[in-house]
Parts: C-alpha cells; sequence; structure tokens
C-alpha cells in the first residue's frame, strides 16, 4: 500500500497547507513582505490554544480535506474555522460545511499539488466550486467583510 502511494505521487509537488511545508519560506516573505509560516502558526495556535493539553499535533484538530462554506467559496475565501474540526458550520454565515465534490462526490486534499488542481477551488473532475475571474476582484470592494 505505501510502494502504491509513493508511486502514485512520483513528480507531484506538495504544498501542504497546514505547516505550509514545500514552500519556500524566504521567497514568500521578499515577494509578500510577510513571514507567511510565522503568521499561519498564529492563527492555527490561536484556534487550538484552549486544547493545546490535549492533543500535541496539530494534524489532530484539523482536516485532511478541504471543508468549506458554500457562501464563502462563491467569494473565493476560505478560512481556517472551516478546516478546524470541532466546527460543521460556518462561523460567518452558519450554513453546512462541505467536504466533498457536488459533482463526483470526491474529497478534495487540502494542499496545492501539481496534480490535483488545474486552478483555485477546483476538483480533480473538473468542477469549480467557485468561477472567479479577474474581474470579480476588481469589483469586489469588501461590502461583505469577511474577517
Amino acid at each position: 500500500m505505501e510502494t502504491q502511494s509513493i508511486k502514485h505521487n512520483i513528480g507531484d509537488k506538495r504544498r501542504g497547507l497546514l505547516e505550509l511545508n514545500g514552500f519556500d519560506h524566504e521567497l514568500i516573505q521578499q515577494t509578500l513582505g510577510v513571514n507567511l509560516k510565522e503568521y499561519n502558526e498564529n492563527i492555527i495556535l490561536s484556534l487550538i490554544k484552549p486544547f493545546l493539553g490535549l492533543y500535541s499535533s496539530w494534524e489532530h484538530w484539523f482536516h485532511d480535506e478541504l471543508h468549506w462554506c458554500r457562501e464563502c467559496i462563491k467569494r473565493g475565501y476560505h478560512s481556517w474555522f472551516h478546516q478546524f474540526k470541532l466546527l460543521d458550520e460556518c462561523v460567518f454565515h452558519g450554513g453546512e460545511l462541505i467536504n466533498s465534490c457536488p459533482d463526483c462526490r470526491g474529497k478534495i486534499p487540502f494542499l496545492l499539488t501539481n496534480k490535483q488542481l488545474d486552478q483555485a477551488f477546483m476538483c480533480k473532475c473538473g468542477h469549480l466550486l467557485a468561477n472567479l475571474h479577474s474581474s470579480s476582484w476588481k469589483e469586489w470592494r469588501g461590502e461583505d467583510r469577511i474577517v
């Protein structure tokens, strides 16, 4: 089974989104002007702080597959709250969190990979969870501000 997994992932450039492994952190900091790894860790630690004595592993608290809110994803937004295992509803909209493709019912891994996604918020079957165009970003003025 492990050999099959290794064969399947040969040539797959994976970027884990929980610990941001596989990313060039120096390049990100130079480009964006922010230490994304530190920022990410602070967000995660703020979510699990009340539970730190129970489990030390971050993986215990967050889903491996993408979980999302229909309303948030329409706006191109995804939150750590959506990945947090203790929540099954969106903290912003109260809607159920979705964890499988509406078309093929497949799970979408919570990572970036050159084999899985052709573009953001797309299932490997080709279904778009959100139809985002560059014009969408220009039109968005933040009226439905999501914190």
